[in-house]
């Protein structure tokens, strides 16, 4: 234990942590990077073998949140980490094992609240003044590590892919907005008054057509009535391309509860290059558009009558 420190201190091999960088800039860069080399990380998981599907999970089994979903896709991804589980190096420990000598830590972000309560005030009491904070730490994955149980192993499988999904058509259909059929165009009308999609049968499969639709409800929660976020009006603007990412980060995080790919209509070039771009002047962006995406998340899974795991990000 006198080294745990020491441990956790080590470099994240994935994103710079110079203190020159603020919270969000060091988010910023890890993710650019991968969105300039033509990966994105919340995509990739689900071609990766039998990490297919899943949500990065903490020791509890509780899924971690928001941008730290992206962070340790991410990692995933780059070191071919198959485990859901993520540890502290002191949880690794009361887990019963220990993190592996020589592995690098994956740095992620926690927020908290800092303020100072006027004396007169109970415990209970809330602070007088308060400010949002970020700080940072660093966790392993259960791959990672030596000695923990068998439970901290794989346990997210790709389904097989059974015909028709009456499943996810019931889970849908609980939201009770107004999908049409028709065209060769799948797209939500921008005031969120009901969605388009083509024919199930012009998808290569149910869960290509349902994927798409996740994307399209992901439009759908930002309509004023719902949770109210300002749209772009045309491709190129600013606004359009935060909000296509925020569809992208819902639509990938709601595959991850449901069971859908996301490698859909929006991954051409435009799209990535857009992304980039917003990314670069607003140092912020990325963070923000996964907060939004967890939102909407949220909303589709509590209309859907599904549980939303309430955990910090």
């Amino acid at each position: 234990m006198a080294n745990l420190k020491a441990k956790q201190s080590a470099k994240s091999a994935q994103i710079d942590t110079s203190p020159k960088l603020t919270v969000a800039e060091r988010v910023t860069q890890a993710i650019l990077a991968q969105i300039e080399a033509g990966t994105r990380p919340w995509v990739k998981p689900w071609q990766a073998g039998e990490m297919s599907f899943g949500l990065p999970l903490r020791s509890n089994g509780k899924p971690y949140r928001g941008i730290n979903t992206l962070l340790l896709w991410a990692a995933a991804t780059q070191n071919g980490f198959q485990s859901p589980y993520w540890l502290t190096f002191k949880g690794a420990i009361d887990a019963g094992g220990a993190v592996r000598k020589g592995e690098k830590g994956t740095w992620i972000v926690f927020y908290g609240v800092a303020g100072k309560k006027d004396e007169s005030e109970d415990d209970d009491a809330k602070p007088d003044f308060a400010r949002l904070f970020a700080k940072t730490y660093y966790v392993f994955n259960a791959d990672q590590c030596d000695g923990l149980p068998e439970s901290f192993g794989v346990t997210h499988d790709k389904p097989a892919t059974t015909g028709p999904r009456p499943d996810l058509e019931a889970l849908f259909a609980k939201l009770g907005a107004d999908v049409r059929h028709g065209g060769n165009r799948a797209f939500c009308k921008n005031d969120g008054s009901y969605i388009q999609m083509p024919y199930p049968s012009d998808f290569e499969s149910p869960e290509s057509y349902y994927a798409t639709l996740a994307h399209e409800f992901a439009h759908w929660t930002g309509a004023p009535s719902r949770l109210n976020r300002v749209k772009g009006q045309r491709f190129g603007d600013e606004r359009y391309a935060f909000e296509e990412l925020v569809a992208e980060l819902t639509s990938a995080f709601l595959g991850a509860h449901l069971g859908l790919p996301v490698d859909h209509i929006e991954s051409h070039a435009s799209y990535i290059k857009s992304w980039a771009q917003c990314l670069k002047e607003h140092s912020s962006a990325i963070i923000s558009a996964a907060s939004q995406a967890q939102k909407a998340c949220d909303y589709i899974l509590k209309g859907m009558g599904l549980d939303v795991d309430g955990g910090e990000a």
